[in-house]
């Protein structure tokens, strides 16, 4: 093809270079929804090298790394996320189907004070079946490459990521992963 003049030429190389932009966020972000770039180990969500000390709801210092031998099932979660009581209220309805030896369901709050988390507690009526643990600083979320809210990360028995489910929880996926390694 010959071009005619040299604002044509450009033209051309203005869109080669628009659509390898385009090409590489929409490679990012395929990445990063799928948790391809992610470390797959929970040892490094689980353990903060900053020193940020977990607690529960009441206060009492919480060491995530100690769940590192059951399968895990970690829910990040905030009081201004709408999706965020549904996926508690459908995570504390599954770990009533298995035993704490088996299968240790967390919900980490991500950064909030512990009165407005309790209070959304509260008003959504959730049951606390599941520990519910707060972050302060949001180490967990960030740890995970957090893109969505609420997320959730299933750990198998020795700390590898099995699944990292961005927004909504899919309650058949969940107890069929969580069956498949209790049954293992």
């Amino acid at each position: 093809m010959l071009l005619k003049n040299k604002s044509q030429l450009f033209f051309i190389a203005i869109l080669v270079l628009v659509l390898v932009l385009v090409a590489w966020f929409t490679y990012n972000i395929y990445i990063k929804n799928n948790g391809l770039n992610s470390d797959s180990s929970a040892y490094v969500a689980l353990s903060d090298p900053s020193g940020t000390t977990y607690t529960d709801i009441n206060g009492n210092p919480v060491d995530l790394s100690s769940y590192l031998d059951k399968v895990l099932v970690v829910n990040s979660w905030a009081s201004w996320s709408p999706s965020s009581a549904t996926d508690l209220q459908t995570l504390s309805d599954i770990s009533q189907n298995y035993s704490s030896s088996e299968v240790v369901f967390l919900a980490i709050n991500r950064g909030e004070p512990k009165e407005r988390a309790s209070a959304f507690l509260k008003i959504n009526n959730i049951n606390t079946d599941v520990m519910l643990v707060l972050d302060k600083n949001d180490v967990f979320y960030d740890s995970i490459d957090g893109f969505s809210m609420p997320e959730t990360v299933i750990y198998n028995q020795s700390g590898d990521v099995l699944q990292h489910q961005r927004g909504n929880l899919d309650e058949f996926k969940l107890k069929s992963i969580i069956d498949s390694l209790v049954k293992s």
